[in-house]
């Protein structure tokens, strides 16, 4: 007999179904394409198709997967499970992007239901040269639409660096942080701090690694390889490749990274 809205436990037993569907705060951490807690190195959560933060960068699309070990199976007689991957999204930085005004340079693109949408990346820059980032949800949106974001999306994330430590917070739209970064042990950690719905971590698990692209593919050692490698090695000692050099610097701005 199921529970009536007279039980006395109906609404004890609904609590516990919401908060079940609720992830507790944890710290993960970024190794090569492999995001696990950091109490858990081996638990893999989220698996991306390549190391974001290589240098040089040579990737504009990114699958973006959640992994899931929820298939028993016999190894040697002793119970164990299989990973299975359910992608989540593409990362996306496409050839030209910081050009066009149709998308934005750095976003993802959702192939599954269970996400929350298409996710845009919106980057601002202080006099003092330091980044900021608004991170924009079209809801119900998937890679397939077209347009692929709504003109008024929706604030999901914003990304502020604090002066204090360098760190920088996860804030969501109502202000309330619910992350930071931290590069504690010269890893990629991201310390969750709030609880939270399994779609909306997944959302903000992909745009950390979405926000890891862009810091890695604009930083100056990722020019500098770029600028590098439109010159051929034997004409750097030449005149002619310092003259070349100084030109691709000239025009740096306008070249960018693929």
């Amino acid at each position: 007999m199921g529970l009536s809205s007279e039980d006395p436990f109906s609404y004890v037993a609904s609590t516990e179904r919401l908060w079940q569907d609720f992830l507790e705060p944890t710290t993960l951490v970024l190794k090569d394409q492999y995001i696990a807690p950091e109490t858990e190195p081996t638990n893999w959560l989220y698996q991306i198709g390549q190391d974001v933060t290589a240098i040089p960068q040579k990737a504009t699309s990114i699958a973006f997967e959640k992994i899931e070990n929820n298939e028993p199976v016999e190894v040697d007689s002793s119970t164990s499970t299989r990973s299975q991957n359910r992608h989540l999204f593409y990362l996306a930085h496409p050839l030209g992007a910081r050009y066009r005004t149709d998308i934005p340079p750095y976003y993802l693109t959702s192939v599954s239901s269970d996400t929350l949408g298409n996710i845009s990346l919106e980057t601002s820059k202080s006099r003092l040269g330091k980044y900021a980032f608004k991170v924009l949800v079209s809801s119900g949106r998937s890679w397939t639409d077209n347009p692929l974001f709504h003109e008024n999306a929706e604030l999901l994330f914003n990304v502020k660096q604090k002066w204090a430590n360098g760190h920088y917070i996860w804030a969501d739209s109502n202000n309330k942080q619910v992350a930071y970064e931290d590069d504690k042990y010269n890893q990629h950690r991201l310390v969750i701090t709030a609880s939270m719905k399994a779609d909306f971590r997944d959302a903000l698990v992909a745009a950390w690694c979405l926000k890891l692209w862009h810091d890695t593919s604009e930083s100056s050692q990722a020019k500098s390889k770029y600028m590098e490698s439109l010159t051929p090695p034997e004409e750097m000692l030449s005149n002619r490749g310092i003259r070349s050099m100084n030109s691709i610097a000239g025009h740096g701005n306008l070249a960018g990274l693929a």
